[in-house]
């Protein structure tokens, strides 16, 4: 009878501490789950104001500076299309054992691209800098006589860049055909 409980005795510590072991495994798991789950939700929330943020900015774009705004939407299309064609013709100089960083039209369109992505981070902040200016008049109805100004120069000097990148994109179209 001894025999048998000290056998029942020895597996029941074997349970317990295995219990126990796994109780704290759990715990561990649990607590960062609960911790991943956490920072997963904050970095939703933190895309979601962003996605937000940029529909207001666009609404107010298309409302108060469509040239600009304009500017904006079509950009990135526009470095997508040389980006492509970077790509194509790079692959086909390295097919022919060429290095195409050497070459002077893939110089060019990239150089290109390079501009055309500066041009847009430029639009961004400066369509940004606007829907700031804006807002502060709306809040302080004094300033708007100043916003207003300051909006006619900008729309004029968005119709100034959007006429330059619509040149550095018919330059690219007539490279690409030639």
């Amino acid at each position: 009878m001894n025999a048998n409980r000290e056998r029942w005795s020895g597996r029941l510590e074997v349970w317990a501490c295995g219990s126990f072991f796994a109780l704290c495994a759990l715990t561990l798991v649990g607590g960062n789950l609960a911790v991943g789950v956490a920072e997963h939700r904050a970095e939703s929330q933190r895309e979601q104001a962003a996605r937000e943020l940029e529909d207001e900015l666009t609404t107010f774009g298309r409302a108060q500076i469509p040239t600009l705004q304009q500017l904006i939407d079509d950009l990135p299309g526009w470095i997508g299309q040389i980006d492509e064609r970077c790509r194509r013709l790079a692959d086909e100089l390295t097919r022919l054992h060429r290095i195409p960083r050497r070459d002077p039209d893939y110089q060019t369109w990239k150089k290109q691209a390079d501009e055309l992505r500066v041009g847009l981070t430029a639009a961004r902040s400066q369509r940004e800098e606007l829907y700031l200016e804006y807002r502060k008049a709306e809040l302080a109805p004094a300033g708007k006589d100043a916003f207003l100004q300051r909006l006619a120069e900008v729309r004029q000097e968005c119709d100034r860049t959007t006429e330059k990148f619509k040149q550095v994109v018919a330059e690219r179209e007539k490279l690409g055909r030639e």
